[in-house]
């Protein structure tokens, strides 16, 4: 009975990108000068390790399990003033592994803002604060999870630190940041509270000028049993 529990818990988690995904951060800076709008896609692909115990509020062995996921994004930013950016995101999570599950995309999105603290001709320091939220339903496999899943997560993370500017077209930007996850799983008589287990991390990523007004953004996020790719690409409109 607990072995069949375990397994249908990491089924439910493994289709929880929301809770598990991290967003793109992206140079942590204001990118626009008050007055002006950018429109920008993201895409970010993560993984983490988790431990599950304790399901129906009494102990059992735990297990452990690889959740990945996929998500994308269109960002719609706007600058409020000279250092402050605000952005609003909508797009899409989508899932590598759910071998008991008729998984598809969610529906994701959220927004934020990005602020410039202190800066010079080469070297700026800022931060970014964002929160995200997704919510999805999937379809179980009969005999395993036969009543399928309904899931509900949100994600509210802080990061700052330094952009630095080699050349006229290319940056360099990392930092450290807080990421808090928290979501909830039901399947049947199965709840699920959701927490992450390492909300410290750091960044690193590039930023080029790919043309003018164009710009591409790759970047790594970590966090303890958490890793992340995310890269966007952004356009400023006059």
């Amino acid at each position: 009975m607990w072995r069949r529990t375990i397994v249908v818990a990491l089924t439910c988690l493994s289709l929880n990108s929301a809770s598990y995904a991290l967003d793109p951060v992206g140079p942590p800076k204001a990118l626009l000068g008050e007055g002006h709008w950018g429109l920008g896609v993201e895409y970010a692909h993560s993984q983490t390790d988790t431990e599950i115990e304790g399901f129906f509020g009494t102990p059992v062995e735990s297990a452990s399990g690889q959740l990945r996921a996929n998500e994308a994004y269109a960002n719609l930013r706007y600058g409020v003033w000279q250092n402050v950016d605000a952005f609003a995101r909508l797009g899409v999570v989508a899932f590598d592994e759910a071998p008991f599950s008729e998984a598809g995309a969610g529906l994701a999105w959220g927004f934020g803002a990005a602020a410039t603290v202190y800066d010079t001709d080469k070297l700026d320091w800022g931060l970014v604060v964002q929160f995200s939220r997704g919510e999805s339903s999937n379809h179980g496999m009969p005999p395993i999870v036969p009543g399928g899943f309904e899931i509900e997560a949100w994600s509210f993370q802080v990061a700052a630190g330094p952009t630095y500017q080699f050349r006229e077209d290319l940056a360099v930007y990392g930092g450290l940041f807080y990421d808090m996850l928290q979501g909830e799983i039901e399947s049947g008589a199965l709840h699920l509270d959701i927490e992450e287990n390492d909300p410290f991390g750091g960044f690193v990523g590039l930023d080029w000028e790919v043309k003018e007004d164009a710009r591409l953004s790759v970047e790594f996020q970590y966090a303890g049993s958490t890793l992340a790719v995310a890269t966007g690409l952004r356009w400023i409109l006059e």
